[in-house]
């Protein structure tokens, strides 16, 4: 993968591919985070960064756990706070993001 792409690109790539893989969808089922982890390591170098395949396999495993375990309040309070850091807003959604994305 070419190293000129900003690191935030090539991170949300396998962040992204990663979500893809585990969840469920109308046109197919989820696969298992261990095997999704597999594909982007077999991936990486063609595809991805394998510095970032590397980083993301080391606390992929466990972040999925807690972002499954978590209530959508759960995840929205620790959401709330990187948003307003990262756009520098106040207006970051005051409520669920199922709510506020569906209105």
């Amino acid at each position: 993968m070419a190293s000129f792409r900003p690191a935030p690109t090539r991170i949300f790539a396998v962040v992204d591919v990663f979500d893809a893989l585990v969840s469920a969808r109308p046109y197919k089922a989820a696969i298992s985070p261990s095997e999704a982890l597999a594909i982007l390591e077999r991936e990486a170098m063609q595809h991805f960064d394998a510095d970032v395949v590397n980083a993301f396999n080391r606390i992929a495993l466990s972040l999925h756990g807690e972002v499954a375990r978590a209530t959508e309040a759960d995840l929205h309070r620790a959401i709330r706070p990187l948003w307003l850091r990262c756009f520098k807003k106040e207006t970051a959604p005051q409520e669920p993001f199922r709510k506020s994305i569906t209105r």
